[in-house]
């Protein structure tokens, strides 16, 4: 699902080169719907708390309620700035309470193997470094110092590349098929 968002957002961007494009945001608030189903599922089995779950549940509800009110109020091709710094909100709190959990956890784990902990590094990493992100890139767009907005925009592309190396990690961890772990 991701290399098929990225590809269309890179044909999009070059065909609407300097053009806000209405293909882009659609595409970005449909990836980013997409994104906060398949992390939910994630966190909601590897988390052991049934109120942290409850809460994550209920948050999605409300992010998909705002994502309605944002297309009936701003229209279905709206920015995604609102939409996804509201999910940024939502996976970093479970993101918390997994290593809340786990080093309050009575067990010794070697976490270089341990999948889900790399996974929810990766999560809490990127989720923490993204809004500032969108934050500041929106500031200097509105004040039209787009070269500043695009370096701001750039920092993102380091903060996926270290992202993907923690998912890396996490896909290459060596671990038992039916042992019983606290993580996945």
């Amino acid at each position: 699902m991701s290399l098929i968002a990225e590809i269309l957002n890179n044909y999009w961007l070059l065909e609407d080169y300097l053009a806000p494009s209405k293909k882009l945001s659609i595409l970005s608030n449909m990836y980013t719907c997409y994104e906060l189903i398949f992390f939910t599922y994630f966190l909601i089995l590897i988390i052991h708390s049934k109120l942290a779950k409850k809460i994550l549940v209920i948050l999605d509800i409300c992010f998909f309620l705002f994502c309605g009110w944002t297309f009936v109020t701003r229209g279905l091709y709206s920015g995604a700035g609102p939409i996804i710094l509201f999910e940024c909100l939502i996976l970093i709190i479970p993101c918390l309470v997994y290593f809340r959990e786990l080093f309050t956890l009575q067990k010794h784990i070697d976490l270089s193997k341990e999948p889900s902990f790399w996974i929810v590094t990766a999560m809490l990493f990127y989720y923490f470094i993204f809004p500032p992100i969108v934050l500041f890139n929106g500031y200097f767009e509105l004040h039209k110092l787009d070269a500043i907005a695009l370096g701001i925009e750039s920092l993102n592309n380091f903060s996926q590349i270290i992202t993907d190396i923690l998912f890396i990690k996490a896909f290459t961890c060596r671990v038992g098929l039916f042992r019983n772990q606290p993580g996945l």
